[in-house]
């Protein structure tokens, strides 16, 4: 947190309206570092190898199917893939 130094806070002599003051500024704290996360997060579209077939997908689907750790959801997802998206066509020169 850039703004607040908790360290230097009195909590003791501390009335509800500063109190409510640090809280305001903690929590738009928050704020701006998640809207600086989303924003640096990679967008676009990314070849995945499924099913011995190769779908071109967004990142951030990517990304859920990478996170998911249940097996039944992952096989979920890939079907819901496999049906949504159609397979990527390789050109042979």
């Amino acid at each position: 947190m850039s703004g607040i130094d908790l360290t230097k806070v009195n909590w003791s002599q501390l009335n509800p309206e500063e109190f409510a003051k640090i809280e305001r500024q903690m929590v738009e704290e928050k704020k701006r570092s998640r809207k600086l996360a989303k924003k640096n997060q990679p967008t676009g579209n990314i070849v995945v190898n499924l099913r011995g077939m190769k779908y071109e997908l967004p990142v951030k689907l990517v990304n859920r199917l990478r996170n998911l750790k249940s097996d039944t959801s992952k096989s979920k997802l890939i079907d819901k893939i496999v049906e949504d998206y159609a397979p990527v066509r390789e050109l042979t020169l």
